[in-house]
């Protein structure tokens, strides 16, 4: 026998006709109120100056770096957004129908950004796809966009030790150079301790610029190893630089030292708050990482939602998703490049994917609900995958 429903206590027929009016009047309210195009906070108005989303600026100059890298020197009528030494612009390129843009370092001190000069350096890379295109798109005289100022890569005296022990290979040196700048000048105050790592003398595109600011300064300090003769970077090296105090270490450099520092690392005992990386992009050769499970397509099919869109499109298995869809124009969000940061978060409906362990940057909810950052996703299998829209 069907049970009787009940309204609840004091519900009767006089309230469920006052409910059902509710919708009149409210209808009546929008009605009646006059369009008025609200303005926004003056909170708002400052925070979108201060962190705008991109800055068109003017490219002044470019200076070669040797083969190795060249910098790039950018003028603003006003000032650059404010940034922590260490930290990154994303520089945004078109070409054609592919909408290119990657994390690159700033190598000029934050006070100079105030007064509107930023210098940035990009390193050569023979199979790099986006280096090549910069060299030919990035021209003297000519406009650049670029974002705000991104990047956890900076020192915080909340969080790091005052002694900073900074490890870096190659181009890594980037970030490093920005830190003793700023520290040169006033905008950041620790101690820091440089360790260059180059396969050679020639390779070493900022030893000199280092040594001068290093020079009669008691805050900085620099040491450079030379591949070529022998000269490696060891946990004796760091202990003899880094005294009795306590330290933080900082590393910058290419994959193969990260496989190794990360040994020494635990072998000091260091943990996630004293030892910290700056991812510079994906995996270079996902092949040779040892947990790739590999895969025997060079390419797979892709089905991207995005917005009422799909698309249909071709991956190579090497490469992450991402550089798929900026191939043919589709402006997923993005920013860090390095599996951190999230901005180009997608979810994997369909297909299988490899993540590597060192760019997997995901919550512990977004692996479980098939979440992916799509930077540092590679394609095993066709997919079909939801984005958003930049």
């Amino acid at each position: 026998m069907a049970k009787k429903f009940k309204l609840p206590k004091g519900f009767g027929f006089p309230k469920i006709i006052s409910f059902l009016k509710k919708g009149k009047e409210r209808d009546r309210c929008i009605e009646e109120t006059p369009l008025e195009v609200v303005k926004p906070s003056l909170t708002n108005v400052n925070a979108e100056l201060l962190h705008p989303k991109n800055v068109s600026c003017l490219v002044t100059g470019m200076i070669p770096l040797g083969e190795k890298a060249f910098a790039y020197i950018l003028e603003h009528d006003d000032a650059f957004p404010f940034f922590r030494a260490g930290q990154y612009v994303n520089v945004h390129l078109h070409d054609g129908k592919a909408i290119l843009s990657r994390p690159i370092s700033i190598i000029s001190s934050p006070l100079e950004a105030l007064d509107g000069h930023m210098m940035i350096a990009i390193g050569r890379n023979e199979e790099g796809y986006f280096s090549a295109k910069a060299e030919k798109l990035i021209q003297v005289g000519k406009p650049l966009e670029i974002s705000a100022p991104s990047g956890q890569f900076y020192y915080s005296s909340l969080r790091d030790e005052n002694h900073v022990i900074a490890v870096a290979g190659g181009i890594g040196i980037t970030p490093f150079l920005s830190m003793a700048r700023a520290i040169k000048e006033g905008s950041e105050d620790f101690l820091l301790t440089i360790i260059y790592c180059a396969k050679s003398r020639k390779d070493a595109i900022f030893l000199d610029e280092i040594a001068g600011i290093c020079t009669n300064n008691d805050k900085l300090n620099y040491l450079f190893l030379d591949e070529s003769k022998g000269q490696l970077i060891t946990k004796d090296i760091i202990l003899q630089n880094a005294g009795n105090e306590p330290y933080s270490l900082f590393v910058c450099g290419p994959q193969g030292m990260y496989n190794y520092l990360d040994q020494v690392a635990n072998e000091l005992g260091l943990d996630q708050r004293h030892y910290r990386k700056e991812i510079f992009g994906s995996v270079r050769d996902i092949n040779r990482l040892p947990q790739y499970p590999g895969c025997d397509k060079e390419k797979v099919s892709l089905i991207i939602h995005c917005l009422e869109e799909t698309y249909r499109i071709e991956a190579l298995t090497s490469e992450p998703i991402l550089y798929a869809l900026e191939r043919i124009g589709i402006a997923s969000p993005q920013r860090c490049r390095g599996g951190v940061c999230g901005y180009c978060r997608g979810k994997i409906i369909q297909g299988e994917v490899f993540v590597p362990s060192l760019g997997d940057g995901r919550r512990s909810q977004d692996k479980k609900k098939g979440y992916a950052h799509l930077c540092m996703t590679y394609p095993l299998s066709d997919c079909e995958i939801l984005i958003s829209a930049n």
